[in-house]
């Protein structure tokens, strides 16, 4: 017999059976990353109820910053309907010769600083406000967007369940019929000294055992043919998942860069209500000597008492408006973790969702693995079938 038919027939014999032992080692490493999936399942959900509560907790802040900011600008803006109302008295004062023109340029120029002041405070009002909507609105998309992605994430987990469970039985089924590898390298060692002597009885027998896990190899190839579109689902759900928490984490980040500027706005607001606009409480020192000439006639008398009774309710308001802010900065103290934890919470998340996909990735790489080299070890098989029936026929 030619030398080198023996040597590819024992070499394809090899191979052929071989095949079993690397199935084996790739069923392995499929049941480490399956395990390993369903770990950062699990995760997922822990994580994606601490980011819905944490959400939950923002809306009602962020809510709850919306009423107080709406306090601050309804104060503001009766603040500068006050103002508009002491600059027509201090006008009609101006026109009737009935002030001191001194004292009508001080106390202009007092009404006119606390007016530049609320002009700017109630911009920065309205640019916080905007964003404060905005914000629950982001609130509300992250909670649904997260009750959304958690039914998501079950219906994957299922069809995963699905899918193994149909694997673990196939694979399963296959391997009980295979040999240890401690008993593969005899048998083939066996193999070839029967094709090296043309052993005519044992070539009988290894063409059974071919036949057999020609057998076997084509029930698994026809099963795992049948679960790849199923597979193939799983792998895209994952990637889908992924994409899904990408979305998330967006928002969170837009919902971040609204809070951060609203930040940066209360600072300048605050500045304004904390210290700007207590300069205008001067305005008594102006005010008094000015009353105290009212006497003069009826109509200063009345003028500089309606002027008084106005500088009253804008001291008032001023001091409203202090406390105003010092709650809005405790309220901001107090949700400064809570942001940082949602964007924690998302960093999370993606590392989690990125994982998922990775070990998903590494799951399908070993099934498809095992599907095609099935498929080409029955090619083996069946072209080694043949041969050794040439052979034997060839002897006989």
């Amino acid at each position: 017999m030619d030398q080198k038919v023996i040597e590819s027939l024992i070499e394809d014999i090899k191979r052929f059976f071989s095949f079993a032992g690397e199935i084996n080692k790739a069923i392995s490493k499929r049941a480490t990353r399956v395990s390993k999936v369903y770990e950062f399942i699990t995760l997922s959900f822990e994580l994606g109820e601490k980011g819905a509560r944490n959400s939950e907790l923002a809306l009602h802040e962020t809510q709850s910053l919306s009423g107080r900011f709406s306090e601050v600008y309804d104060a503001c803006s009766l603040m500068n309907i006050n103002i508009n109302q002491q600059m027509e008295i201090i006008n009609n004062l101006r026109t009737l010769e009935l002030i001191d023109q001194k004292i009508e340029k001080k106390l202009t120029y007092k009404i006119l600083l606390l007016s530049e002041s609320m002009q700017k405070a109630l911009s920065f009002i309205r640019l916080i406000l905007e964003r404060n909507n905005e914000m629950i609105l982001l609130d509300n998309q992250l909670i649904n967007r997260r009750k959304q992605l958690t039914g998501l994430v079950k219906e994957f987990s299922s069809l995963l369940t699905d899918i193994i469970k149909l694997l673990d039985s196939d694979l399963r089924e296959y391997e009980n019929s295979t040999r240890p590898m401690y008993e593969l390298e005899e048998f083939l060692l066996k193999a070839a000294g029967i094709i090296e002597i043309a052993d005519q009885e044992g070539m009988g027998g290894l063409l059974d055992d071919v036949r057999n896990e020609l057998r076997d190899e084509e029930i698994l190839f026809s099963n795992l043919s049948s679960r790849m579109d199923i597979a193939d689902d799983v792998h895209t759900k994952a990637n889908e998942l992924y994409h899904d928490i990408c979305s998330i984490k967006n928002l969170v980040e837009v919902k971040d860069e609204h809070y951060r500027s609203n930040l940066e706005d209360m600072a300048q607001l605050s500045v304004i209500l904390s210290m700007e606009i207590f300069d205008y409480v001067k305005m008594r020192e102006i005010l008094d000597p000015g009353l105290q000439r009212s006497s003069i006639t009826e109509d200063s008398r009345r003028l500089f008492y309606d002027l008084d009774v106005l500088f009253d309710i804008a001291s008032h308001t001023i001091e409203s408006l202090n406390k105003m802010d010092r709650d809005i900065i405790k309220i901001f103290d107090d949700n400064v973790n809570q942001e940082e934890q949602l964007i924690e919470l998302s960093k999370m998340d993606m590392r989690c969702y990125d994982n998922i996909r990775n070990e998903i990735d590494g799951v399908m790489n070993i099934i498809h693995f095992i599907a095609e080299g099935s498929g080409k070890n029955v090619v083996i098989g069946q072209i080694l079938e043949k041969n050794l029936n040439k052979l034997i026929n060839v002897i006989t």
